[in-house]
């Protein structure tokens, strides 16, 4: 005999699996960000160029021209620091039901999506293509993210 699962169950499920996707990005984001202040205090030589084993080819490749224009480099830390906070923000501030900030959610996505979107369009117009896939994965997720934390029952 199969019984249904409770609702109570359920809610508590998906505030979890909402909960744990929050908790995702603000992660990735944090590493994404530290690795990006990493790179850009080694090229100003505040710190050793030594090979960092957590960083990536791409990155690599992605400090590299970015760090060709100063502006653009600091832009994108700065861009991808104020989007690991806000993620940090929405994550602590979310309890399901109607008790989270829907403001901090949607400002982490949105800093999150046009940013990896301005990725892609660089990514196609001035530097390898190959590095698109990535990008556009990466806005893939957020926006599955976003959809099941903004439009799943609770």
């Amino acid at each position: 005999m199969v019984t249904e699962t409770p609702s109570s169950m359920k809610t508590t499920a998906l505030r979890a699996l909402k909960r744990g996707l929050l908790l995702y990005w603000s992660l990735w984001c944090s590493v994404v960000f530290a690795m990006q202040a990493i790179a850009g205090l080694q090229a100003l030589g505040v710190i050793g160029k030594g090979d960092l084993p957590l960083m990536s080819p791409s990155h690599v490749v992605f400090s590299r021209a970015a760090g060709e224009r100063g502006a653009w480099r600091v832009a994108v830390i700065l861009w991808e620091g104020a989007t690991a906070v806000i993620f940090w923000l929405a994550f602590h501030g979310f309890h399901g039901g109607k008790r989270f900030y829907p403001r901090a959610l949607a400002a982490a996505f949105t800093l999150a999506l046009t940013l990896y979107a301005t990725f892609a369009v660089i990514d196609r117009v001035l530097w390898s293509p190959s590095y698109e896939t990535t990008h556009l994965a990466i806005l893939a997720a957020l926006a599955a993210s976003l959809l099941a934390i903004w439009l799943a029952p609770e």
